[in-house]
């Protein structure tokens, strides 16, 4: 899963958003967005929902099972 953990941290930084920012957008502590960007760790269902819809993304793309960014 170390795709999940390099096309987050591109999205996030191409959405010119922070590690913090993020994280108070979907109302988690920063450490989780540090783990799940150092695949420490990963998003449950409603999590990984709402950063797809918060960074314009498929879950298919972020999970790495598209290459296609829809």
């Amino acid at each position: 899963m170390r795709v999940f953990a390099k096309r987050l941290k591109e999205l996030r930084s191409n959405s010119n958003m922070t590690q913090d920012e993020l994280s108070n957008k979907l109302n988690l502590s920063i450490k989780t967005i540090m783990k799940w960007e150092n695949a420490k760790a990963y998003p449950n269902c409603i999590n990984l929902y709402n950063l797809c819809k918060l960074l314009h993304c498929s879950c298919d793309y972020l999970l790495g099972v598209s290459n296609e960014n829809e």
